[in-house]
């Protein structure tokens, strides 16, 4: 009887070790082995004071058992007498490892451990204010627009391009001049700082330097028409303007004007130019040249054309400020093509 009685203990207290097992996640063996700890705290590496990182998932692999670090950084992990690979894992950290060894002679050790911040992946999607520094001067803005898919850049005007860690690498064409760059996106992800070589009328490498800016001019372009029997079509609240003034050895002193509005599939600008400025609040009809310049990408690849109107077209626009113009315009081409439209756009500041 006494038997009987001491194998239903028995049985009864591995009954309980066993769920006691299930309830922590821990192995049965580990409650019968004397127990010893490991001890520590998690803290941000190269910070100033040891800033501390909490709910980091401490926890050895063969056991199947962690516990996470508290509001200070420290965690507690009790361990059988032996040798362990603890470790630490933490969503927007590098993971860390360490071997720690335990004893019935030093039952308690302690372990400390840094963890980096990985920097977030960058995203450089969005509009780009671009400028050139050739012959020490900075000559800008003009407008870029990237697309970033993965490690792939789909850019505005054909050009495509990578990105690898802070790596940049745009490569397209200018005037059927192959155009490469290669440069680094800041920490922040907001400029990018290439070498360009290849750039028409410039020899050799130049500097360029794209920033994302906090707020661009954005305003209101609309255009319709057919372009060689291909529908063109425009409504968009990004239309851009921007102001080329070009010395007496370029140009006669004229003034270029463009409303444009490009992304990475088609860019469209409306350009005029006449000699001296755009008068503020009076109405500017037929300046002295005006034209449409075309870009668009299809599944045949890069078309980028600059028709020939049959006539030199119309154009009135007035200028509300150093800021701001408004018109509308409409032209035929030679061939096939009619397309007319209107703006209400900002211009970017700067002269090229």
């Amino acid at each position: 009887m006494r038997t009987r009685v001491v194998r239903v203990v028995g049985v009864l207290l591995l009954a309980v070790v066993c769920l006691l097992g299930l309830s922590t996640c821990k192995p049965i063996v580990y409650y019968l082995a004397q127990v010893c700890k490991v001890h520590g705290k998690v803290t941000l590496a190269g910070s100033a004071g040891r800033t501390p990182i909490g709910s980091v998932e401490a926890f050895v692999g063969d056991y199947q058992y962690s516990e996470l670090t508290n509001y200070y950084g420290d965690y507690e992990l009790e361990l059988a007498a032996g040798s362990w690979t603890i470790n630490f894992l933490k969503d927007g950290y590098e993971p860390v490892s360490a071997e720690v060894t335990v004893s019935l002679e030093e039952p308690r050790v302690r372990l400390d451990v840094e963890m980096v911040r990985i920097a977030p992946p960058v995203d450089l999607t969005g509009y780009w204010e671009v400028y050139i520094i050739a012959g020490g001067q900075e000559f800008g803005p003009d407008v870029f627009y990237i697309l970033q898919t993965g490690s792939e850049l789909d850019c505005a005007r054909g050009f495509t391009g990578s990105i690898s860690g802070s790596t940049v690498t745009i490569e397209g064409s200018i005037e059927e001049n192959p155009v490469v760059g290669t440069g680094t996106v800041s920490a922040s992800g907001n400029e990018i700082i290439s070498t360009m070589s290849g750039i028409p009328y410039v020899p050799g490498e130049v500097t360029m330097r794209m920033v994302r800016p906090p707020t661009l001019p954005f305003g209101r372009l609309d255009l319709e028409g057919t372009y060689l029997g291909e529908p063109i079509s425009v409504h968009s609240d990004f239309g851009l303007g921007s102001v080329m003034q070009f010395d007496d050895e370029f140009n006669d002193d004229s003034t270029n004007f463009r409303v444009f509005y490009l992304d990475n599939r088609m860019e469209v600008q409306v350009w005029f130019s006449f000699d001296g400025e755009i008068p503020v609040g009076e109405p500017l009809t037929a300046p002295d040249q005006f034209g449409i310049s075309l870009w668009w990408r299809d599944d045949d690849g890069l078309t980028l054309d600059d028709p020939e109107p049959a006539d030199g077209g119309t154009l009135t626009l007035t200028r509300y400020d150093d800021s701001a113009v408004a018109g509308s315009f409409s032209t035929s081409f030679l061939g096939d093509g009619v397309i007319e439209g209107s703006f209400n756009v900002g211009w970017l500041p700067g002269v090229f």
